[in-house]
């Protein structure tokens, strides 16, 4: 008859090694911040930079206005695809937009005419605003 042997293992509590990251996770994590996600609540501050930019708003400058939204960073990912169902849920956005328009105190570039407007359904309403509105922020942001 064979004997039978007890095996004792002890176990010791092991002190965790400290991990260190590797030059790609590194480089990995600095670049979480140049990623742009742009989510609703961008695409919504970007539909209200017209009231931003008013008296009726904060009263800050285009400037200030499209620096605060790093609209250059954003832009590529900006489109009309995005704005146009957040303008038809909230038609006062176009006029926000009418109002910029007709407060600008020069006859050349884009303008957004009341009369003209109104003459469309809500949907073609929001379409020509946001196309107004990616014209007239890609105008100014050439000055950043």
């Amino acid at each position: 008859m064979i004997g039978r042997v007890a095996l004792l293992v002890t176990f010791k509590k092991a002190k965790p090694k400290s991990q260190s990251l590797s030059r790609s996770h590194i480089r990995d994590l600095c670049n979480i911040d140049d990623q742009i996600v742009l989510n609703n609540k961008t695409l919504q501050e970007i539909l209200n930079v017209a009231n931003a930019v008013s008296s009726r708003g904060k009263g800050i400058s285009m400037h200030q206005a499209l620096s605060q939204l790093e609209y250059k960073k954003i832009r590529a990912e900006v489109s009309s695809e995005k704005l146009v169902p957040m303008i038809e849920k909230s038609p006062s956005l176009i006029e926000d937009w009418i109002l910029f328009s007709e407060d600008k105190r020069t006859e050349g570039g884009y303008a957004l005419e009341r009369e003209k407007i109104e003459q469309h359904s809500v949907k073609e309403q929001a379409e020509i605003t946001v196309n107004y509105i990616l014209k007239e922020l890609d105008f100014w942001v050439k000055f950043l």
